[in-house]
């Protein structure tokens, strides 16, 4: 079933094209960010789960890592990180939300990096 724009899938839709392309997708309760449950990153979706899984407006999240094929994230909070990302770091596929449709930068690795955190100096986030 499609939105009201069809060239949008569902979540449900969308969930089975990531599985189809190779990534490992979980749901996120709707209008989280995080699953807020216990042994999240091990889950491992299948085709057959779908339907249940994505039946209520969840949202989508994807794992990273071996999980994934070697998918890693650069998550672009800040918006000064948003401003030189395009002259620091190879294009690649973007995705974000209505407010930071450039938020997140995904690359595929080999080997697979470990997690990093980079913070800059000031008060803030």
């Amino acid at each position: 079933m499609y939105h009201e724009d069809s060239s949008v899938p569902t979540s449900h839709e969308a969930a089975e094209r990531y599985i189809d392309a190779g990534f490992a997708p979980i749901p996120i309760p709707p209008g989280e960010k995080n699953p807020g449950r216990k042994g999240w990153q091990h889950e491992r979706v299948e085709l057959k789960d779908v339907p249940r899984l994505w039946n209520n407006g969840q949202n989508i999240g994807l794992l990273n890592g071996e999980p994934s094929g070697g998918l890693v994230t650069v998550d672009l909070d800040r918006p000064e990180s948003r401003a030189v990302a395009p002259y620091l770091l190879p294009k690649t596929r973007s995705s974000g939300r209505e407010t930071r449709y450039y938020g997140h930068r995904w690359y595929f690795t080999d080997p697979i990096p470990k997690s990093k955190d980079y913070k800059l100096q000031g008060d803030g986030d």
